[in-house]
């Protein structure tokens, strides 16, 4: 079996990047990667995602979605978030600049405002990806871009975040800055789209650590900024000295004790260093949070008892046990070392010494009026300590968010966004009860988010008409029902055992496998660390979606109980502190009920994922996966084989991806075709990355075809010279022979084997040894040449595609022909020139090894091309060198026989190589690239003609591309719309000469008619020109496709251009006379022909026009105050430069009865109108009056049977009895498709259909 190696290969060019991965020629694993790479690099760490899908009949597609990857660079790229970033990304709409988390923020405001629904965000990826820094980005964006009803609450925004960061973030093996709960933050908007304040919802929260921080690891950062950075008179009233004195902070990695020896006491020790030592991301000090805690309301008095807790927590850490000896019940008693712990503790926490001690070495419990103490050991005396201060802990921790919610609340809201911080996959060697609930929480997240993906991928595919059975991805879903099964579920079977009073921990795991009895994803885990105190039988292993985790059920019932003993209650309610007294309130009130009512954590989790999901799927969420690039956590380090992993998990290639369906037609597909399908696939193509689409287009490299049958192993000789492949042991052809040890392959010849990773290659009489043990171009030295300064040398090419390996011998020059006319490689003798001749001829959009010979045949780096003649004179009169070293572009003009002059732009391509058997990137291979100086694309939706100079007239399609290949920077083009708006129109003449020297600019092309050129009537076009190195690209469009769908005149007025929009099937074409006019273009429409005077009291409410993508409905009103609901949809078109506006009906009436019908509506039982008929199978549009008071009666036309009114107000089926014996029903059905348009179905009764009754307004039934 063939086994993939870890080194990935990059499939495009090495220095070729794309911000929008959507737009790759190259849709496999190892372009991804490469593009990846190459962004990374360059701290572009926010490309769009590729993902892909499987069809039912094996084949890949790519899928879309409001997806952003971003990546962790590990540094601070402080131009990336400035205040000038932050402003192009809120003036600009969704792609029409670099991805950015920015823009996935201001995506989901413009959806929220168009749509009227809630926006989530959801933020994913593993520990120390830079999920927290990511969410905090987003909320910086929101509070800063848009308008606030207080300026003070976009402040609290961003700073209550940062608050929660020091209370409930620390250092883990993953992750300086982890976040150790996960959160919901919502930013909430009134009907201005106004910020009115926000809430936070915390879950999860990892109390544990507190006491217990694994190696290498940290307690929560609150405690370092407070033990180190605090000022003198704080720590002297909390009676703190150095981390390292503290039980709860010293079994970490923190390295205090070199840095605190001489702790001073009396003066300020400033934190740098330490903070530097400890590896914490965030360097502010401890003066910083507390003015956050001024700025959000907390009085100093709050302050003040916020501190002393958490000096409380450090010193109870310190409260040590032992054996006490005079007891009679196994007791213990505290050590006398730890007494001054004690009493200071007390103080901390305001409580009697005495209740302190009683707490911790008895367990108190209440029966009827009479309290029971039970002494504790040592053992439990230590679990009771831990469990007083991680709960004190958790419950301060939700004081603050508390305080955070207060000074950010608002009185009422219409819509919100939501940026939801997960919790990361977490594994360890072995995991416990927390990780158990986080890696649910973390597979429920994966699952909507799949469902997302493809779900939409697939809806939208079938709304385009493009047949797809079925989209296959990996469901999780057998995994959450290990977890949430009623009866055999994890969590089900954990409250149960917490209701046996006595419970062996191996019984949970006992009762796991029981439960789900050979089930693929759980099994036994019996290799367990060395010098692990886990019991065999304590340990179970899950296969999760992002990998197995093994866990032990040591403290599962414990940790899903956490119910607080009488003890603990008893003591806290003696406090003589208020503020501690109320952090416990609420469990006061919970733990009064009966227990048997009180909720686990594992129920807990459960309802807080329901909630977030319901959130998720409640509108079209946006997801931001983060990346970690390497696990070292440093910058400027990119580790494919982690990164790879994490892409894996996101579904976007597995193991036994093969190339997806633009690659397998990549070898028959010429760059107009491959237009047309970006143009077709990619349902967002960005303006910006036109430029790289069309260099792809241009520079493409055909591969080879797939074929499923073929072997792991293709080899190929384009030296121009017969190659001798040699492998000592033999080769395995594909019919599984072994044959002889050496083969001989022709020049241009294919050759399929199966072969190991060393071979031998012998030309001429050099034999070199090849190793193909990764994927890489690399030079060989075959003997020296005329040029002593260049010897012969032959290239090895290995590439990966479909799983396959490639290997491509081949001189160090490669041609690409992408123009329409076949090219011959000439051998020229400058002296004789009798002796020339054709040596190859490259047909259009192909490409052609140059022979090894031929590149040293002069002394300087010379090719020599001409134009390819016919049968009978193969020869040309005239050809063109090619100077393949020394001159990156250049220019060429051929002269054919007729005497045409083809014009022609030649750039070389320069691609490092590494030398034979070395490391040492310091070769150079060549691509030289053959283009048209002139490519024209049709980009309008109607057939056009052109012509230059004085030739003859050229079609040219909708949506195609050809060649100029006879035009020159001199040239004047014309161009023809032979029929539009029933005329034939003929443009003015455009001179081809560029007069700007910028990548693109754009041209007003002005249409007459050609009958009658002196009418003053025009049709306006825009001529784009992209000019890429010395080629230039021609693209004719139109701003606006207008589509009228209904039975109304229009009349749509932009920027002060009004165009009449007529009842047709085929768009109106509008240009804008301000045509290089920037975004944010308005819109406004209104009924044409109504005698109403040229006022603005009849137009619509202005609409934006400069979107991806809007839908919506736009109010006519006219004379009689009647308003026409119209809906609207605003798309982008072909290569984002088209906007196409469809304007359909809000409501429409299907009758899929065999009986011709009528409908009315009706407002307080008066008809508004007349009946209008619907005959079977008909499709109409229907115009309301009032679509909130307004009903709607049918009727049979033949004998005028009415019905009850009904509600015109989605979503609802029922029936509509009707008083006629033959149908005595009609199924009325009202529908949305979620963007506004309202359906109202009608179809006959059949016997076995619901029962009849009547749907009125004021009593609907929905069955």
């Amino acid at each position: 079996m063939f086994v993939m190696p870890n080194t990935i290969c990059q499939a495009e060019e090495y220095d070729k990047y794309m911000n929008d991965n959507n737009v790759s020629i190259y849709l496999d694993e190892a372009a991804l990667l490469n593009n990846l790479h190459r962004l990374y690099e360059k701290d572009q760490i926010y490309p769009f995602p590729a993902f892909y899908g499987a069809v039912s009949d094996g084949r890949k597609i790519l899928l879309g979605g409001d997806v952003l990857i971003a990546f962790n660079p590990y540094k601070q790229l402080f131009e990336l978030y400035s205040s000038k970033t932050l402003k192009k990304y809120n003036e600009n709409s969704f792609g029409i600049i670099p991805p950015h988390v920015f823009a996935i923020g201001d995506k989901a405001y413009r959806n929220m405002r168009t749509t009227k629904q809630n926006q989530p965000i959801v933020v994913t990826g593993e520990s120390g990806a830079g999920k927290t820094e990511s969410a905090k980005y987003v909320l910086q964006y929101l509070s800063k871009s848009y308008h606030a009803c207080n300026a003070s609450i976009k402040d609290r925004l961003i700073k209550s975040n940062l608050l929660l960061e020091a209370f409930g973030n620390t250092k883990t093996i993953h992750n300086n800055n982890s976040s150790r709960f996960g959160e919901i933050m919502e930013v909430h908007f009134d009907e201005e789209y106004t910020i009115v304040g926000g809430s936070i919802t915390y879950y999860l929260f990892e109390k544990t650590r507190v006491c217990v921080q694994s190696t290498d690891e940290k307690n929560f950062h609150i405690f370092y900024y407070l033990c180190v950075d605090a000022p003198a008179r704080i720590r002297k009233s909390l009676q703190l000295n150095s981390p390292d004195t503290y039980h709860h902070l010293n079994q970490d990695c923190s390295q205090t004790k070199q840095l605190t020896k001489s702790y001073p006491q009396d003066t300020d020790f400033k934190c740098e260093q330490l903070v530097s030592n400890l590896k914490l991301n965030d360097t502010n000090d401890f003066i910083k949070y507390d003015q956050i805690m001024n700025d959000i309301a907390i009085s100093q008095e709050d302050k003040l008892n916020i501190y002393s807790i958490l000096a409380g927590i450090l010193h109870l850490g310190n409260i040590n046990f032992e054996d006490d000896s005079e007891s009679t019940q196994n007791g213990c008693k505290i050590i006398s070392t730890s007494e001054q712990a004690l009493i200071v503790t007390a103080q901390m926490l305001h409580v009697d010494v005495h209740d302190l001690w009683n707490v911790l070495l008895a367990r108190i419990s209440m029966m009827k009026n009479t309290i029971i103490s039970v002494p504790l050991t040592v053992h439990t005396a230590e679990h009771v300590r831990d469990k007083l201060a991680k709960t004190i802990y958790a419950r301060l921790f939700n004081q603050l968010v508390a305080y955070v919610n207060t000074s950010i609340s608002f009185k009422s809201s219409t819509s919100h966004i939501s940026i939801i911080d997960t919790i990361g996959f977490e594994n360890y060697p072995i995991n416990s009860f927390e990780q158990f609930c986080i890696n649910y929480c973390n597979e429920k997240i994966q699952q909507v988010f799949n469902e997302h993906l493809f779900e939409t991928a697939r809806l939208l595919f079938e709304e385009e008409g493009i047949g797809l059975n079925k989209i296959d991805y990996t469901d999780n879903q057998d995994c959450i029902n290990l977890f949430e099964d009623q009866i055999t579920g994890w969590f089900h079977l954990l409250d149960e055992e917490s209701n046996v009073t006595e419970r062996q921990s191996n019984q949970s795991t006992h009762d796991i496998f029981h439960g789900n009895p050979n089930h693929s994803m759980i099994s036994p885990k019996l290799d367990l660390p060395a010098a692990s105190i886990i019991h065999h039988n304590e340990v179970f292993l899950v296969e999760h979606y992002s990998g197995n985790a093994v866990y032990s059920t040591s403290e599962f019932i414990e940790k899903n109980n956490d119910i607080l003993l009488d003890s603990f209650i008893i003591f806290v309610r003696k406090s003589k502190n208020e503020f501690v007294k109320n952090l416990f309130d609420e469990i006061f009130v919970e733990q009064s009920k009966d227990n048997i009512n009180y909720l686990s954590v594992g129920t807990k989790v459960r309802s807080e994922m329901t909630d977030i999901i319901n959130k998720v799927k409640g509108s079209c969420a946006f997801y931001i996966t983060c990346i970690k690039p390497n696990v070292k956590m440093i910058s400027n380090e990119f580790q494919q084989d982690q990164i790879r992993s994490q892409l894996k998990k996101l579904d976007l290639f597995n193991d036994d991806d093969e190339m997806m369906m633009m690659n397998e037609t990549a070898a028959t597909l010429n760059s107009s075709s491959k237009i047309n399908i970006l143009q077709e696939i990619n349902s967002l193509p960005m303006v910006d990355n036109e430029t790289h689409v069309f260099n792809d287009l241009c520079d493409e490299q055909l591969s080879f075809t797939r074929n499923d049958s073929q072997p792991i192993w293709c080899l190929f000789n384009g030296t121009g010279n017969d190659l001798i492949v040699d492998y000592l042991g033999g080769f395995e052809e594909f019919d599984g022979n072994i044959s002889s040890t050496s083969i001989n392959i022709k020049h241009n010849e294919f050759i399929q084997l199966l072969v190991k990773y060393q071979l031998s290659a012998k030309i001429g009489d050099v034999v070199k040894t090849i190793n193909l043990n990764r994927s890489c171009k690399r030079v060989y030295d075959l003997s020296p040449s005329t040029n002593q300064n260049r010897p012969i040398q032959m290239l090895c090419d290995v590439q990966i595609r479909n799983d396959r390996r490639h290997v491509i011998f081949r001189s160090l020059v490669k041609i690409y022909n992408n123009t329409t006319l076949p090219l011959s490689v000439k051998s020229v003798d400058l002296v004789a020139t009798e002796q020339n001749h054709k040596i190859a001829t490259i047909e259009d959009n192909d490409q052609y090894f140059v022979p090894t010979d031929l590149l040293y045949t002069y002394s300087s780096s010379q090719i020599y091309i001409a134009a390819h003649g016919d049968e009978n004179n193969i020869e040309t009169n005239n050809c063109c060198s090619i100077d393949w070293e020394n001159k990156p572009t250049m220019e060429r003009t051929l002269k054919l026989k007729d005497g045409t002059e083809v014009h022609l732009t030649i750039i070389t391509e320069l691609n490092a190589a590494y030398m034979e058997n070395t490391d040492q990137l310091d070769h150079t291979c060549f691509n030289i690239y053959i283009h048209p100086t002139f490519c024209l694309i049709n980009l309008l939706p109607i057939d056009i003609k052109y012509l230059f100079d004085i030739d003859k007239e050229i079609d040219l399609k909708s949506n195609q591309s050809c060649s100029m290949i006879s035009a020159n920077r001199n040239s004047t083009l014309t161009f023809i719309i032979p029929s539009y708006d029933n005329a034939r129109w003929i443009s003015d003449a455009i001179d081809l000469k560029p007069e700007r020297t910028n990548d693109h600019y754009e041209y007003l092309v002005l249409f007459h008619y050609a009958t009658s050129p002196n009418l003053e009537k025009t049709l306006r076009m825009i001529l784009r020109v992209d000019t890429i190195h010395k080629s230039h690209r021609l693209s004719l469009y139109s701003s606006f496709w207008i589509f009228n769908y209904i039975d109304l005149k229009l009349e749509l007025q932009i920027e002060n251009n009004r165009t009449f929009i007529d009842v047709a099937q085929t768009p109106v074409l509008v240009c804008p006379e301000r045509f290089e006019s920037e975004t944010n273009r308005k819109g406004q429409l209104r009924l044409y022909g109504i005698d109403q005077g040229d006022t603005t009291t009849d137009w619509s409410k202005k609409f934006s026009l400069d979107v991806i993508r809007s839908i919506g409905v736009v109010s006519c009103e006219v004379p009689n105050d009647r308003k026409y609901m119209i809906c609207m949809d605003v798309a982008t078109g072909p290569s984002s430069l088209v906007r196409i506006i469809e304007f359909s009906p809000l409501l429409v009436i299907i009758n899929k009865s065999i009986i011709a019908i009528e409908i009315v509506e009706a407002v307080s039982d008066k008809e508004q109108n007349q009946w209008i008929s619907v005959n079977p199978e008909q499709t109409i549009p229907f115009w309301p009056c009032n679509m909130k008071d307004g009903v709607m009666r049918v009727r049979y036309t033949f004998n005028h049977v009415t019905s009850s009114p009904f509600t015109m107000t989605p979503t609802y089926r029922t029936l509509l009895r009707m008083d006629y014996e033959e149908h005595p029903a009609l199924c009325v059905e009202v529908t949305t498709n979620g963007q506004g348009r309202i359906t109202v179905i009608f179809e006959d009764y059949e016997v076995d259909d619901t029962p009849l009754v009547n749907c009125e307004k004021t009593n609907s039934s929905s069955l």
